[in-house]
């Protein structure tokens, strides 16, 4: 049997909407890191990189300051 391998990545970006996420992971063995980011209301990015493996789920996670926050969608 083969220990478990994948890559995948998805980022989203709609400036007029204000929209900025994504997640992006790698797994070899039983071993797993990655990285995913969201834009805050406030403007700021925060980006949360992390490696999963035996000894758990081990997240950094930081924020980016921004120029300006996204504005709230009237429906």
């Amino acid at each position: 049997m083969q220990p478990p391998s994948y890559k995948y990545s998805y980022k989203v970006k709609d400036e007029e909407a204000g929209l900025d996420f994504g997640h992006k992971e790698e797994r070899e063995g039983y071993e797993a890191i990655g990285e995913y980011w969201v834009l805050l209301p406030d403007g700021r990015t925060m980006i949360v990189t992390y490696k999963a493996n035996k000894q758990g789920y081990q997240p950094v996670i930081k924020f980016i300051d921004g120029i300006k926050g996204y504005q709230q969608l009237e429906y």
